[in-house]
């Protein structure tokens, strides 16, 4: 065990006292709280890191193989949203624009193309919309219709251009992409790249009812489930680089299904196509179809009939607290392209770790593949995400990027983990999980008011994560609990 401090050193830098009578069982200091996590026989061969450090200082309280680059899972979200926040600000604005390019007729004909400029919002999506994934789209086609347009001779012309062309990174699981978290990146998105599909029940032997949001043509689906009398076991396929989408199993009677999240292929298209669907049933016909605009075609001059914007504070929650990989990818992109001119992996890459330099990062120590931790190419340190925690902290927007992580007991990815005080009530942290890894980093406050950054990161252990997130809520709890009186 490498240690920055000893546990009498640590001790007296925590301010911590001895175990009073009846609590002898509980760990006299972190250093002690960890070792004890680490015997478990669920971490034997594993690679642990762990890292300490008080916000204020800076200063390096507990290491255990800290500074040792680490697969972190989604605790790259920590790196990649303070990035964003840092070198951006909270009210960095994207702007998703609806144009017309031509000029309205007498008779309601818009003789040109509608253009849909995208930035790179991630937002437009039932999340935000009521619950209804067109929600924003439907609103755009009452503004065309309240413009005096009842026709367009032209087409949805869809600008992307804002993000590269490679939706998804080379190295993302190929047998994963149907997953809601392996979605493509586009710079003109909806509904998180994803139809939103709720399976009930029908009559015993007759296929399940299927309800897509949004209703769009821009899917096919092929129902080949069955309704039993007990017994879910179903699932969701998509061929790949298509949008046809094959449900399968069998569904019990009886049950109430939530929503399943199905990825699909060309989100941009998919954004174009939709808002087709909703000028339709708002009285305004398109004669022709959604497609990618080209650059002389985005460049075009055109009239604004709507636009929706949303700034960069409002999707970091979604980021951290529920773990959004797209959410994450569209931070890394839009960091890229507007300090590098480029949206793409590489040059949001590369973003992050400019815009951290503050943070006092070892060479190395951090390296980004991708925004969201889904690349096992992806490489962070215990200690660079405890220094990138602290250095955020101790920015002007530190308190919104705390309250943007997730909280014990609340919505997101601690719902069920340290629920238990002081902890609930002190600790704000990102989990981390790929197979084989786990990975816990955040902030815990003393009673006093000293906040701590924390890190934990476990690679290489096998079966259940159970044991990392033993030692992972053993250093959180610690970091809380220790400084209390005892």
């Amino acid at each position: 065990m490498l240690s920055a401090l000893r546990p009498a050193a640590l001790a007296a830098l925590l301010g911590l006292t001895g175990a009073s009578p009846g609590l002898a069982d509980r760990p006299r200091d972190l250093g002690e709280a960890v070792e004890r996590a680490l015997v478990s026989d669920g971490l034997r061969g594993a690679i642990v890191g762990v890292a300490v450090r008080e916000v204020a200082s800076g200063r390096l309280l507990y290491a255990n193989g800290a500074g040792r680059p680490l697969l972190p899972a989604s605790n790259q979200k920590v790196a990649t949203a303070a990035a964003a926040l840092l070198a951006l600000g909270p009210d960095w604005t994207w702007e998703t624009t609806l144009l017309r390019q031509g000029d309205v007729e007498s008779d309601g004909t818009l003789a040109g193309a509608l253009l849909v400029r995208g930035s790179g919002d991630p937002t437009i999506s039932a999340r935000f919309g009521g619950g209804r994934a067109a929600a924003t789209l439907e609103r755009w086609a009452e503004a065309v219709r309240a413009a005096g347009v009842r026709r367009v001779s032209g087409e949805i012309l869809c600008d992307d251009s804002a993000f590269d062309a490679v939706r998804v990174h080379p190295s993302w699981p190929e047998d994963q992409l149907t997953n809601w978290y392996c979605a493509e990146i586009s710079a003109l998105t909806l509904n998180d790249a994803c139809v939103d599909a709720t399976v009930e029940p029908a009559a015993l032997g007759a296929p399940p009812v299927v309800r897509l949001d949004p209703e769009t043509a821009f899917v096919s689906l092929r129902n080949e489930a069955t309704t039993t009398r007990k017994g879910n076991e179903f699932g969701f396929q998509r061929k790949p680089g298509t949008n046809e989408i094959r449900l399968t199993g069998r569904v019990s009677a009886g049950t109430g299904m939530e929503p399943a999240s199905v990825t699909i292929a060309d989100p941009a298209l998919f954004f174009g196509t939709v808002l087709r669907e909703c000028l339709g049933r708002a009285g305004v016909k398109v004669e022709g179809p959604a497609r990618r605009a080209t650059a002389a075609e985005a460049a075009r001059p055109g009239v604004p009939l709507a636009v929706h914007r949303t700034p960069l504070r409002v999707a970091l929650p979604v980021c951290l607290q529920r773990s959004q990989n797209l959410y994450a990818e569209h931070l890394l992109k839009t960091l890229g392209r507007a300090t590098r001119r480029e949206g793409s992996f590489a040059a949001g890459a590369a973003a992050v770790v400019e815009a951290l330099t503050g943070a006092g990062l070892e060479d190395g120590s951090l390296r980004p593949a991708d925004g969201s931790g889904l690349s096992r190419e992806n490489r962070a340190s215990a200690d660079a995400l405890a220094r990138i925690l602290a250095h955020a902290a101790r920015s002007p927007h530190g308190d919104l990027f705390r309250d943007c992580l997730a909280a014990p007991g609340e919505e997101g990815t601690l719902k069920k983990r340290l629920l238990e005080e002081p902890a609930r009530g002190r600790v704000r942290a990102k989990t981390g999980y790929l197979n084989g890894v786990s990975a816990l980093s955040g902030y815990a406050d003393s009673p006093g008011g000293r906040r701590l950054a924390f890190s934990v990161v476990v690679n290489g252990f096998r079966g259940a994560s159970a044991p990392a997130k033993s030692l992972e809520d053993a250093v959180a709890r610690a970091c809380a609990d220790l400084a209390a009186p005892r």
